[in-house]
């Protein structure tokens, strides 16, 4: 089950809240989290056909939040949770921001029901190279 990486801050409700001492738990969630998104983004080349079925905005916010964790790595000092780069982080953790609705709308408008109707036109296709019986049921994911 997929859970957005603002799940990790959702009991705290201020940045201040977020960068005290106490949160340095919260906060290694929160980078961790947005890293298994980071890298199920990195997806190359960059003409590989996944990435059109994906919100382009999230590629970029992918970006953004990969050169904070890999040029500054929060977690090389996560002790010292007044650093600038919390703020940043926070801001990216809100459930309204461009990198959470981007994340959270996963693919684009009608790319889940584009993939099963490429599926079901590949199982048709194998289907009908193997000889098989083909059923009115095989049909149904296909869109017209």
């Amino acid at each position: 089950m997929y859970l957005s990486p603002s799940h990790c801050r959702a009991k705290i409700d201020f940045v201040q809240d977020f960068v005290h001492p106490a949160q340095q738990a919260v906060r290694k969630e929160c980078v961790q989290e947005l890293r298994k998104v980071v890298d199920l983004l990195d997806i190359h080349p960059l003409h590989h056909p996944m990435r059109t079925m994906l919100v382009l905005s999230s590629f970029q916010c992918a970006d953004q939040i990969r050169d904070i964790l890999l040029y500054r790595d929060p977690l090389a000092d996560i002790t010292a949770g007044a650093t600038p780069v919390w703020r940043t982080i926070w801001n990216h953790l809100q459930p309204t921001s461009d990198a959470m609705c981007a994340f959270d709308s996963g693919c684009a408008v009608g790319g889940r029901k584009f993939i099963r109707h490429m599926l079901a036109s590949k199982r048709l296709a194998d289907r009908f190279e193997e000889g098989g019986h083909i059923d009115d049921s095989m049909y149904s994911e296909i869109i017209e």
